[in-house]
């Protein structure tokens, strides 16, 4: 009887074992951006990022309209935008880690945010596929970029503009402006300080103006350089700053209301930092070395 018993006890362990075994080994792993030599032909049909406005009924409040969008000219293994909204400087929203696609040429996600008085929005989206053809790994990749001003007056009417049109809106243009500057130059300056870095010895790049370096070169690079320093960069932004910023205890912390990451780049280093300031942990700097 107690025989029969040890076995049947054993018999089950034995099943969840193996059980939990098999559960591990069909786990798929967390998908990730990463940088794969660029495909020879593919390239997105459209990659987009816009952000409207809307008043909400005469109230001090209104709605923020953030999408990111885009269509590959083939299905890709994997699919994914990164996407990051700033407000006055400041990471107000993140749009990535839970959109991945598998075997799709579509990505269109939208985020809406209740907010109120006069801001300056930037976004700025990474647009990524892989690629697995006859057993070789490519990937595609571009970036897209929006800006909006909004202006909220002292009755509450809205309206919004990208670039200033009239004499009042280029005072609010320059108003928002010089408040986002002011914010970030004094925390990348202190940054920089902290982790004993001098200014002249990089070319300093928000990474809220990355963007403007899809169709040119980085200084003192190729653009197939460029290609690949920028594919990097996003995989690495992506590990260490979207998907959370891990600390020097292991701890995971959320990047919301961390301020721009200024990209700093030395050619004749071969080098590449990223300074990412938060008011509340400190400054992080990621580090990359560029072959």
């Amino acid at each position: 009887m107690n025989r029969n018993r040890n076995l049947y006890f054993l018999y089950l362990i034995t099943i969840m074992i193996s059980f939990c075994i098999g559960c591990y080994l069909v786990r798929p792993d967390k998908e990730t951006i990463i940088y794969f030599p660029l495909h020879p032909k593919a390239h997105f049909l459209n990659a987009k990022t816009q952000l409207s406005a809307e008043p909400l009924n005469n109230s001090p409040f209104y709605n923020i309209n953030w999408s990111v969008t885009s269509l590959l000219d083939r299905k890709a293994y994997l699919r994914q935008d990164a996407g990051l909204l700033f407000e006055d400087g400041k990471l107000k929203s993140i749009i990535g880690p839970a959109e991945w696609k598998q075997t799709a040429d579509t990505i269109n996600e939208t985020r809406t945010f209740t907010d109120k008085s006069s801001h300056l929005f930037q976004a700025i989206a990474f647009h990524y596929g892989e690629i697995h053809e006859k057993q070789k790994i490519t990937s595609v990749q571009q970036m897209s970029h929006d800006s909006l001003y909004v202006i909220q007056t002292a009755n509450n009417s809205l309206y919004s503009f990208r670039q200033a049109q009239d004499s009042v809106q280029v005072q609010w243009e320059r108003e928002l402006n010089q408040k986002s500057q002011r914010y970030l130059h004094l925390l990348w300056k202190k940054g920089m300080e902290q982790w004993s870095l001098k200014a002249d010895s990089y070319t300093s790049i928000p990474l809220t103006d990355l963007y403007q370096y899809n169709s040119e070169p980085l200084p003192g690079f190729t653009r197939t350089q460029s290609d690949q320093i920028i594919g990097r960069l996003w995989e690495g932004l992506y590990k260490q700053y979207i998907t959370g910023i891990k600390k020097e205890d292991g701890t995971v912390i959320s990047p919301i209301n961390s301020a721009v990451p200024l990209v700093l780049i030395n050619p004749t280093l071969r080098e590449l930092l990223v300074l990412i300031p938060t008011e509340q942990y400190g400054d992080f700097l990621l580090k990359q070395r560029i072959p």
